[in-house]
């Protein structure tokens, strides 16, 4: 099980997930996490509530999801009407597919720090195969991913460490295109947020860091 949290807000037109994902130490290879989104009722001024857009944590049913305004403030609680305009936009791109997820992979300080970074001790992959690549692997660095979608594409980019840019080619680009039926729960989770209706949290296939490529059934699996 994974711990993490999510900043959901909108940048260069693209509704955006930044994952802050919690990692154990050097050895932890486990990459994948397990999200979908939901809704929370935020009280304000005493009396009123509004219905705001978050994700939660499939593992444990936690919500870790907050909105960010244009310039990153967090105003799920600080400012709900604002947070739920957000979460309205947000869900219009999603659906158009527009959308980019972030996976930022955070290790204990001083995870590294007695380990050379040129020596084969740590290696910087880009997903969890590579690592029967190299049986003298002691320690692991997974890079910061990005995965941007548009039009029924997605391309993923890497950045190998905080103070670099990611790389200016994509690792690899895929086909892929959302469900009908991924479609028609967004639709009802805007309907829900817009009507100011808060909803249980779905019971339907989550879109997981290994479900993001690709085409999938209505039970979430890959097709071949």
């Amino acid at each position: 099980m994974k711990s993490f949290e999510a900043k959901l807000y909108i940048e260069d037109n693209l509704a955006t997930i930044e994952f802050d994902i919690m990692m154990k130490g050097k050895y932890d290879v486990q990459s994948l996490i397990d999200w979908d989104f939901a809704i929370i009722r935020v009280t304000f001024k005493k009396k009123s509530s509004v219905c705001v857009l978050s994700v939660y944590n499939r593992d444990d049913m936690k919500m870790v999801g907050k909105i960010l305004s244009s310039n990153h403030v967090n105003v799920t609680f600080q400012n709900p009407p604002l947070a739920r305009e957000i979460s309205l936009k947000f869900l219009d791109l999603y659906m158009e597919g527009k959308w980019c997820l972030i996976f930022n992979y955070i290790y204990p300080e001083g995870t590294f720090d007695s380990v050379d970074p040129d020596s084969k001790e740590v290696i910087s992959f880009d997903g969890v195969d590579d690592i029967d690549k190299d049986p003298s692997l002691i320690a692991v660095r997974i890079p910061t991913c990005k995965d941007v979608h548009k039009g029924n594409q997605t391309y993923s980019y890497i950045k190998r460490s905080a103070d670099m840019e990611y790389d200016s080619e994509p690792i690899d680009v895929v086909a892929e295109k959302m469900s009908e039926e991924q479609i028609a729960s967004l639709k009802n989770t805007r309907q829900s947020i817009e009507q100011n209706d808060e909803i249980d949290k779905p019971d339907r296939p989550s879109i997981s860091r290994d479900m993001l490529h690709g085409l999938f059934d209505k039970e979430g699996k890959p097709l071949d």
